[in-house]
C-alpha cells in the first residue's frame, strides 16, 4: 500500500478514521496487513460478481494496480454489462484481455508479472509448519 491511496482507505476501512502516515504505511507489517485487507476486499466486494475464481483472480490482481472501476471499463462503460462479459469468458481470454486491453501499459504490465510470480509460487512445496508454538517462557 502507498500513502494516497484514498480510494483504499475510504472505501475498504471503517475502522480507519484518518489516512495512516507514510511511516505507518512503509511498515511491512502494515503494509502486508492493510494490502492483504485491501486483496480480500476486491475479491470479496469488487468483483463478488465474477463467477470463475482464476477470472476473479485476474481482476483483482489487476484492480489493485489501477483500481476496480478501471478494470471493468476495460469490458464496459455500465458496470452490470462488464461483469456479464467477464463471466462470459473464460480465465483465459480474459487475462488475454486485460494483458493487452487495460488502459494503462503500468498495469498491463503488473498482471502479467503478478500473475507469473503467483504460478511461481504456487508450485513451491509447502512449508513446515511447527507442531506446537514456540516458548515464549525464558530459559532458565
Amino acid at each position: 500500500m502507498f500513502p494516497g491511496n484514498t480510494y483504499f482507505f475510504g472505501k475498504f476501512s471503517n475502522k480507519l478514521i484518518c489516512k495512516p502516515s507514510a511511516e505507518y504505511l512503509f511498515d511491512p507489517d502494515h503494509s502486508i496487513e492493510l494490502g492483504s485487507a485491501y486483496l480480500g476486499t476486491l475479491s470479496n466486494n469488487e468483483f463478488h460478481a465474477v463467477d470463475n475464481p482464476d477470472s476473479r483472480d485476474y481482476c483483482v490482481i489487476a484492480a489493485y494496480n489501477t483500481g476496480p472501476r478501471n478494470v471493468t471499463r476495460t469490458f464496459s462503460s455500465d458496470r452490470k454489462e462488464a461483469f456479464d462479459t467477464i463471466n462470459h469468458m473464460d480465465s483465459a481470454a480474459l487475462y488475454d484481455k486485460l494483458r493487452t486491453g487495460l488502459p494503462m501499459e503500468e498495469t498491463r504490465v503488473y498482471v502479467v508479472r503478478v500473475s507469473g510470480y503467483r504460478k511461481q509460487f504456487a508450485m513451491l512445496p509447502p512449508a513446515e509448519t511447527p507442531t506446537t508454538a514456540p516458548s515464549t517462557a525464558a530459559s532458565h
